[in-house]
């Protein structure tokens, strides 16, 4: 189940979630697709949502007019590059960020592996025994890092 969330997409997620909590199903709840540039919401079943090609998420519990969609860019813990896959391209990338003056990783919250709310070596020790030994270091998902951060800083 862990690695679940480090290689697939956020409907496979949700689905995945689904086995622990799921919604009822038809329930309608609060669904945010689009890009960063185009945010749209309505108003959704998890199934009618998770069939967008472009969703971000999808609450039960939200509505559109009083709980507005905020992007959020985490898709999948450790992708530090955002290219979509989780690899030695990772470190590299976080390693260049937080010592060589490299450029900041798209997506804060998914450079925080260890859901501390700060990005340091400790994300790049996380990691590296993730990629390496396979021993996924936290149940930290891109939700739990929402809650407990707040949005990801620009």
């Amino acid at each position: 189940m862990k690695r679940l969330f480090a290689f697939t997409s956020p409907a496979l997620i949700l689905a995945a979630i689904c086995v622990m909590a799921c919604p009822a199903q038809g329930q309608v709840g609060r669904c945010c697709y689009g890009t960063q540039e185009d945010l749209s919401c309505d108003m959704l079943t998890i199934e009618e949502c998770q069939a967008l090609p472009d969703m971000n998420s999808w609450e039960a519990d939200l509505n559109c007019q009083d709980n507005p969609c905020i992007w959020r860019c985490c898709q999948f813990k450790g992708d530090v590059n955002g290219n979509g896959s989780f690899n030695i391209l990772d470190i590299t990338y976080l390693v260049a960020y937080l010592y060589k003056s490299g450029t900041r990783p798209p997506c804060f919250a998914e450079a925080d592996f260890n859901c501390d709310c700060l990005l340091n070596i400790r994300d790049i020790t996380a990691i590296i025994y993730t990629v390496y030994r396979d021993i996924w270091p936290s149940d930290c998902t891109c939700e739990d890092w929402y809650d407990n951060c707040g949005e990801d800083p620009r």
